[in-house]
This record gives C-alpha cells, sequence and structure tokens, in this order.
C-alpha cells in the first residue's frame, strides 16, 4: 500500500520535526524492514517497534514445565539473532493481560511460590536484554487479576508479603536500570551485548553480560527448578565481582542463597572463571568494574 506507506513516513517525519521530544512507537508483528530506520534513508520513521516475537517466545518459554525446556532453549536466544535490525522495544504490553490471557505472573509454570520466582526470572531477563522496555500498570504488583478499564489496579495486594516482596524487586530493577549506564547506553550497539553462555540447555542456565566503557554487568538466568552450587561460567574479564541483584535474596521473598561478599575470578586453562551458587529460578546480576589494559 504505498499510499499508507507515503503517509506514515511523512506523519513521523512531521512529528519528529515539530516534537522533537515525541517518541513514535510501531506495534508491527510483521517482517516489513527498516520501520525504525529514518525517513530520509527510506525508513518509516518509527523511533522504536514492539518485538512481538520476543514476547511471545519468552512467554511461551516461561509457562513450559521446566521438564520439557530443555527442547525450547532457542526460544529465549532467538531475539539476539536478528535484534540489531530494528531499534526494538521488549513488550509485556495490556494485550498480554486481558482476554483470558491470563496476567503475565499468572502465565509462568508452576505453583504460587513457582510463579513469583519466575516472574522476578522474566523481568531481570527482560531489564538486561537490550532494548527499551514496556511494562504495563499492574505486573509491578504480580496481579493475578486481568486488566479491567473499569476499575484501578488492585493496590491493596501489596498487604501480601508475595506481592510487596515482588514490587520491591521491580522498584529495584528500576533503580538498577537508572544506576547503571551499560544497561541501556549500548542497546543497539553490537558491543553492548555478548553471549557468556548460550548453549547450556542441559542445566537450562543462560548467561551474557552488557558493556559500557566503565563496567561489565553479567546476568546468570537459572530457569531450571534445579539448586546449582559452585556453578562456574567465563567471564570477560578477571578480578572481583559483585553481586548486585538476586531474585533469592530474602528481602524480596526468596530463601536467601546470596553472595553477599565479591567473588574473585580464578585462572583455569587460560579462563577467567567465576564460582557461584544458583537458587531454583533464581536470576543474578554481578557488576565488575574495568580492569584497563588487563584482561
Amino acid at each position: 500500500n504505498d499510499g499508507a506507506i507515503y503517509f506514515v513516513k511523512r506523519l513521523n517525519y512531521y512529528m519528529h520535526k515539530e516534537f522533537p521530544t515525541v517518541m513514535m512507537i510501531a506495534e508491527d508483528s510483521s517482517d516489513f524492514p527498516n520501520v525504525t530506520a529514518p525517513t530520509e534513508k527510506d525508513g518509516l520513521g518509527f523511533d522504536y517497534k514492539w518485538d512481538l516475537g520476543w514476547m511471545n517466545d519468552t512467554l511461551k518459554y516461561y509457562g513450559t514445565d521446566p521438564i520439557y525446556r530443555y527442547y525450547d532453549h532457542h526460544k529465549l536466544t532467538f531475539s539476539m539473532a536478528y535484534f540489531y535490525s530494528e531499534k526494538f522495544l521488549m513488550p509485556f504490553s495490556h494485550d498480554e493481560n486481558v482476554h483470558g490471557k491470563h496476567t503475565v505472573i499468572d502465565r509462568m509454570w508452576g505453583d504460587y511460590d513457582a510463579k513469583f520466582a519466575q516472574a522476578k526470572n522474566l523481568y531481570a531477563y527482560m531489564y538486561a536484554h537490550p532494548g527499551k522496555k514496556l511494562n504495563f500498570m499492574g505486573n509491578e504488583l504480580g496481579s493475578f487479576r486481568e486488566f479491567d478499564e473499569t476499575r484501578q489496579i488492585d493496590w491493596e495486594l501489596l498487604q501480601y508479603p508475595k506481592h510487596y516482596s515482588f514490587n520491591l524487586f521491580i522498584k529495584k530493577l528500576n533503580e538498577l536500570y537508572l544506576s547503571h549506564a551499560c544497561l541501556y547506553e549500548g542497546d543497539y550497539s553490537y558491543d553492548g551485548f555478548k553471549w557468556i553462555d548460550a548453549d547450556n540447555n542441559v542445566q537450562s542456565v543462560y548467561s551474557f553480560y552488557r558493556n559500557s566503557k566503565d563496567e561489565y554487568l553479567v546476568c546468570v538466568l537459572n530457569l531450571s527448578n534445579t539448586t546449582y552450587e559452585n556453578f562456574e561460567l567465563e567471564m570477560p574479564q578477571s578480578g572481583y565481582y559483585k553481586e548486585i541483584l538476586n531474585s533469592d535474596d530474602q528481602i524480596y521473598g526468596g530463601n536467601g542463597m546470596v553472595h553477599p561478599r565479591a567473588i574473585r575470578t580464578s585462572k583455569k586453562t587460560g579462563k577467567n572463571l567465576l564460582k557461584m551458587n544458583l537458587a531454583p529460578f533464581a536470576a543474578v546480576w554481578f557488576v565488575a568494574k574495568k580492569n584497563r589494559g588487563k584482561k
């Protein structure tokens, strides 16, 4: 539809010209190219595009019994295969909380406790994944009731310990996101993200790091219901790594398998290995200041 394409291009061009701070965001599930490319380069001129493929794959994976996640391991890695083709935004919108789909937390696999544990893991993954974020109101409360436009969200849930601690976890994610530039500065740069291990489907553990000029932020996601002690991963550099987030922390409703002190890497076969403990469904973030000129 050439007329529609021309209209969208002119709309985005003049919106950005007249209102430079406005964001134009496309909710688009097609593979139409250059949605977020500038109109001067024959793109449609949107600032961001919803990554609906990521959203669907991610929610399907987190709703799968851990026994079968071995077969769906690629669902959490596939997004990075095409991520740099557009300026993607990672969405959990109202569309995923209505019309019998259940809320985001209710779509997690398992019982009440398992749903909360995996929802924390899910949001730690979302915030650490490259791309801007869209999180619908009420998701931060861990609401099991679908969105209803005729009433307000369920603020009373905060009187219950599980919901209160879940809300604290989301607050912490927001604080860390704002205070660590590596989580947003290099979103659309190839240098801003690197897999550490994208292929551990046997243990269902994913690991990657975000990168800025000053620090590394390492994200480790245990998507199994198994505890892993003395779990080793190769780090981008030698030195000390400080845990800044652990979804199993008791303050967030977990069992307290945390790392209160910074952990030092050890050298083995030329690799900088970090040894850690991972609770079932735990998401853990570590940071390390960059060693200038050292590996």
